[in-house]
């Protein structure tokens, strides 16, 4: 109520009372505070931002979990904040040095009674916040269209990532972007919303849109630990270093621990092979489109990297790690679809509804 057409700054926003968090919920819903007092109810405006801070459960945020379940709040209340920002206190020599560096100067500023020298002073900023507040930037029509299409690309990014995902994207996150959209262009004392603020304000909400961290995926948990079998054509196309062991028909075995890749690196390649499968399916009419062979799919990628292959070795690996995230792509992820019965080539193509994400 004090800080109406302000800002409230919450501390230890996770250690509320019930009651309390029930008036901070309809003062973020409602722009609104009821108070009862002697028998008389009261409305009073509360148009404020909320800018709050928690801490996560039991003092250490878990980055295995959701954002939801490393803080006691409820979904409601979560639901009605426009960004969140995790700061995790990482090790970091360079940062911490610079930390205590400036902690130190400012102590011995003070001690020694000097005012440290800044760029702006409070009254420059004050001016220059009450003069952006005056604008009432306006939503172009180019604007408006933007917003449509970064709300469709979170709806989708969400479709595709649901398991990772922090929370589900719903209306209240293109009422998000909205108003980014709009405190954007009054930040730059702009009378009409862009489609560069539009940009900008997706960026934002899609960073602060947390998702969990993935551990590495072991490609060889549902199959075995041998690498693939080179085919007969590729086989009279190597050199003769590659006869001891392919050619009367063994299978070469490698380190388990060489099949295990990051899911940082498993979603590159995920991408890369549909972005190169997409281009293709472009090139031609869609009536005549009928998809890629498997083994296809993985030369071009081998030829794709073949200036990182230094051995014989590599080769297998590459070829092996390709094959299995295909496979993963098929059987789990559902990102690929198998257009035929033939069990070791198949005809693949990509699901309609799968869209590339920048993340």
């Amino acid at each position: 109520m004090l800080a109406d057409n302000g800002v409230c700054c919450i501390d230890e926003f996770d250690k509320m009372d019930p009651k309390d968090q029930v008036a901070i919920h309809e003062a973020m819903e409602q722009q609104t505070i009821s108070i009862t007092k002697a028998g008389v109810k009261a409305t009073l405006n509360a148009r404020a931002s909320i800018l709050a801070a928690a801490n996560p459960v039991g003092g250490r945020y878990d980055r295995s979990r959701p954002l939801k379940h490393n803080v006691q709040l409820s979904a409601p209340i979560m639901s009605r904040f426009d960004l969140f920002f995790v700061l995790v206190d990482e090790c970091n020599e360079v940062v911490d040095y610079a930390i205590a560096r400036r902690i130190l100067d400012n102590h011995r500023a003070i001690s020694n009674h000097t005012i440290r020298e800044t760029k702006y002073s409070t009254e420059d900023i004050q001016k220059y916040i009450t003069f952006a507040k005056c604008f009432k930037p306006q939503i172009s029509p180019e604007a408006a269209e933007a917003l449509v299409t970064s709300y469709k690309r979170l709806r989708m990014s969400d479709s595709n990532n649901a398991a990772t995902s922090s929370w589900r994207i719903t209306v209240r996150q293109l009422e998000s972007l909205v108003r980014l959209s709009e405190a954007l262009a009054r930040l730059h004392c702009a009378a009409q919303v862009s489609v560069d603020h539009v940009n900008q304000a997706s960026k934002l909400l899609n960073k602060s849109i947390i998702r969990v961290e993935q551990p590495d995926i072991a490609l060889d948990d549902d199959f075995d630990s041998e690498t693939v079998m080179v085919r007969e054509e590729d086989k009279e196309n190597e050199a003769d270093a590659m006869e001891t062991d392919d050619v009367d028909g063994k299978r070469t075995k490698i380190d388990p621990s060489k099949l295990k890749i990051t899911f940082e690196k498993y979603k590159r390649l995920a991408d890369m092979l549909v972005l190169h499968m997409r281009a293709d399916e472009e090139g031609v009419d869609e009536e005549e489109y009928e998809g890629v062979r498997q083994d296809s799919l993985i030369d071009w990628y081998l030829e794709m990297i073949e200036g990182d292959l230094e051995t014989e070795e590599d080769l297998n690996i590459q070829r092996t790690i390709c094959h299995r995230v295909i496979r993963r792509l098929v059987t789990e992820d559902h990102v690929l679809i198998e257009m035929d019965s033939d069990e070791k080539n198949p005809l693949l193509c990509v699901h309609p509804n799968y869209v590339v994400t920048d993340q």
